[in-house]
């Protein structure tokens, strides 16, 4: 069930939300028990044999997470904890990846059946991971197993996050005013579900018809074809992944419970360091909180610092995905991140503006690999934004050119010998994407920021979140949406 789905917008969400409002009148722990219903429901929606899986790791890091709290020997339980749920991680996610490696190293033709990622793994598994060191660290918040389960299948932040910290979320549930209807948080839930649904439907979608397409069918790019796509992508994931947070975040609001912000305009980022405190910023909290600061973070040393950087960004591109591309972002951004740090530690500036503008660019091509099917596909694209494969001009442009010109390299054949996509919609798109990553601020900021001036202002937002929502049904009825691309990780 996708959120920005006719099912969840006006089925699931609604009936969830006012049957907890009812159940939270007769007993605290009834609504309990419905919003755990409810997130197992909308989990085994997608596949009902992955619910074991889900169910199967709860029951062993509670189980654990209790030994740890309770035994002398928390070491070693805290060890095997950590190991059976990066050993259930590795196999599901990297066993066909490593096995491909084995064969392009030793010509071997291994083969193992294909091996389905189950859903959302890699977010609850990484939760629960934080859960035991919590517990080891005596930091975690006392709770039931009830609460415990809710707090990991919450179906707003289950499939994709934010990444919540336990000691965030469980008081939340042991408070008994959540789920309990508040106006103030349903409108700004429904505000940011608007919002969120528009960016996924209208901006990121129709982007993706033109990324699809430049990415995966194109046999070539010329220079624009190629620029346009990654700037396309950059903007397709962006609005993708914040339009999935802010249905996830309003959705909570609506039950009465509070999810952490997870972006906060990364595009306007001077430096990649301030990039990753702008962008996925609960993912970069769990990297911070429980990986670069046990390592040591910046307390021994430039050279140890720089070690332990290059290490967890490296780390956080094998958590995105089992390819050499996820693993080249992120050991991109490690390195970078390195520079970076000498560069400050030198005391070397640079201009605001471009220091922007230089890592707005860094951030949009390492997105290639990212995003590239494989290594092949990613330096086709690398070529078309280096001009390798011709400049290929849109024919509107090459009649305008003298009749004498040899315009072979300016109209390549690779591109046009078969049809293009319309491109309007793609441009308009982008300048929307463009328009509001760089006028605006995120959607939840907006609100909170007009609410304090004047709080009238609220009836105007709920019509323009209507509006925006309005818009996305009909391109909804006319397009059919896609999964979020974060469902793939």
């Amino acid at each position: 069930m996708v959120f920005a789905s006719f099912e969840y917008l006006f089925c699931f969400l609604p009936i969830v939300v006012c049957i907890a409002y009812l159940c939270t009148r007769i007993r605290h722990t009834s609504a309990l028990v419905w919003i755990l219903c409810a997130s197992l429901f909308f989990y085994a929606f997608w596949k009902l044999s992955y619910l074991p899986i889900l169910l199967a790791s709860i029951l062993f890091n509670y189980s654990c997470g209790r030994l740890i709290g309770r035994n002398d020997s928390k070491k070693i339980w805290l060890a095997v904890g950590i190991a059976v749920n990066v050993a259930l991680l590795g196999y599901y996610k990297y066993t066909n990846f490593a096995v491909d490696i084995l064969n392009s190293i030793t010509s071997a033709d291994y083969h193992l059946q294909q091996i389905v990622l189950p859903l959302a793994i890699s977010f609850f598994t990484f939760q629960q991971i934080a859960w035991l060191v919590d517990q080891y660290r005596n930091d975690a918040p006392k709770s039931s197993f009830l609460e415990y389960i809710c707090a990991v299948t919450f179906f707003p932040h289950l499939i994709a996050g934010p990444i919540v910290q336990y000691h965030d979320l469980i008081p939340q549930f042991q408070n008994s005013e959540c789920f309990s209807p508040h106006w103030d948080s349903i409108a700004k839930g429904l505000f940011l579900i608007g919002c969120g649904v528009f960016k996924k439907i209208v901006i990121a979608d129709t982007l993706a018809v033109y990324v699809s397409f430049a990415f995966d069918v194109s046999p070539s790019l010329g220079l624009l074809q190629a620029w346009l796509a990654v700037f396309s992508y950059t903007m397709q994931i962006y609005f993708d992944f914040s339009g999935y947070c802010d249905i996830a975040i309003g959705s909570a609001l609506l039950l009465g419970i509070r999810l952490p912000d997870n972006f906060r305009s990364p595009y306007k980022a001077s430096s990649i360091r301030e990039f990753w405190q702008r962008w996925h910023m609960t993912l970069g909290s769990f990297l911070t909180r429980y990986l670069y600061v046990p390592l040591g973070g910046n307390r021994k040393g430039l050279a140890r610092t720089c070690l332990n950087v290059l290490l967890v960004m490296f780390l956080s591109g094998m958590w995105h995905g089992a390819g050499f591309g996820f693993i080249i972002w992120g050991a991109a951004h490690g390195v970078v991140m390195v520079i970076q740090r000498l560069w400050n530690t030198a005391g070397l500036t640079l201009p605001k503006l471009f220091a922007t503008v230089l890592t707005f660019l860094f951030v949009a091509s390492a997105w290639v690999p990212f995003r590239a099917t494989d290594l092949e596909a990613a330096g086709k694209v690398y070529r078309g934004m280096l001009g390798r494969d011709g400049i290929a001009l849109p024919p509107i442009f090459q009649n305008l050119l003298p009749s004498s010109w040899d315009i072979t390299y300016l109209r390549t054949a690779e591109i046009f010998g078969f049809e293009l996509p319309d491109l309007r919609p793609v441009l308009w798109a982008l300048l929307a994407a463009f328009i509001c990553v760089y006028a605006c601020r995120e959607a939840g900021q907006i609100w909170d920021a007009l609410m304090r001036r004047n709080s009238r202002l609220i009836y105007a937002l709920s019509f323009g979140s209507a509006t925006l929502l309005l818009i996305s049904f009909v391109k909804m009825i006319a397009i059919p949406y896609t999964e979020f691309i974060y469902f793939n990780f």
